[in-house]
């Protein structure tokens, strides 16, 4: 298994969790014990997201409240705060939260903007020197916003294409960008940016089709035969799923399917890989 084999290697890091509130954060803490996970990369969530599964949308789970579950659980969480380069406070945004210790940024370009667009490279400056990794959203979101107080909100993923990273991570090369569910359903992108560019990562996160399509879309392309995928740069993330032991389970069959025979290098996308983005000792 997935933990068995990081005891020779590192602790097992989650890449991708949604904070889904304070009130869910013994339970996810007692989830990651279960399933032998260290530590969680804890991502904002947006206000009003309408989440599969649950009753109401997603309330309180912003940036301060990430900040203060961090503080709360310092050896189980690593910051991960949103910023919306469109708003005139992002850049600032962007040095609060490097200082306070968040190791990532997570973006969502569905907010209607492109991030190739020159108007946001001072945006990408400050996150490039502040040192943090760039988590984007690409493809179809797997949840909806509601539509509180009248105003029509919905994420757009014409904006959220994999090739408009292609500019931003040769020009801001010390961002470590890692694209979320490998872009899903834009795998071939995602792919092919990723191939491209030594400092973009993959995220093996997400369940239903997304996640089952990457093994599938992958050797329909002509897997490593034409787009070689360096897995030292792919990193498993939960999504804050409700059973992380079957998710393991399943990226790691999913990495076996798309060409990583070695189980430690597999090993490695669970833990190492993850440390190496964020820029911390595993």
């Amino acid at each position: 298994s997935p933990a068995r084999r990081n005891r020779m290697l590192t602790m097992i890091i989650d890449g991708n969790c949604q904070y889904f509130g304070k009130a869910d954060v013994k339970g996810l803490i007692g989830r990651m014990d279960a399933a032998g996970i260290g530590r969680a990369l804890l991502s904002a969530s947006l206000e009003g997201a309408v989440i599969p599964g649950r009753d109401a949308p997603l309330s309180g789970v912003g940036n301060a409240e990430v900040a203060a579950a961090v503080t709360a659980h310092p050896d189980r969480f690593i910051g991960c705060f949103h910023a919306n380069p469109l708003e005139p406070g992002a850049p600032a945004t962007v040095a609060e939260y490097a200082g306070k210790g968040f190791k990532a940024v997570k973006l969502f370009p569905g907010e209607g903007w492109h991030p190739d667009d020159p108007k946001l490279y001072p945006f990408f400056d400050a996150v490039q020197d502040a040192g943090l990794a760039a988590l984007v959203q690409c493809g179809i979101a797997g949840f909806g916003l509601s539509h509180d107080g009248g105003t029509r909100r919905a994420l757009n993923a014409a904006y959220a294409y994999p090739m408009r990273l292609d500019a931003p991570s040769r020009l801001f090369p010390q961002i470590r960008f890692v694209i979320l569910t490998m872009g899903f359903p834009f795998l071939f992108e995602a792919w092919s940016v990723h191939h491209a560019n030594k400092n973009v990562f993959l995220d093996l996160s997400g369940s239903g089709p997304a996640g089952g399509a990457l093994p599938v879309g992958y050797a329909a392309v002509g897997g490593p035969a034409f787009i070689p995928l360096d897995f030292e740069k792919v990193v498993w993330g939960s999504d804050n799923a409700i059973d992380l032991k079957a998710e393991l389970a399943v990226a790691d069959a999913h990495l076996g399917m798309m060409g990583c025979a070695d189980p430690e290098r597999r090993a490695r996308a669970f833990g190492d890989n993850a440390a190496r983005m964020l820029g911390i000792a595993g």
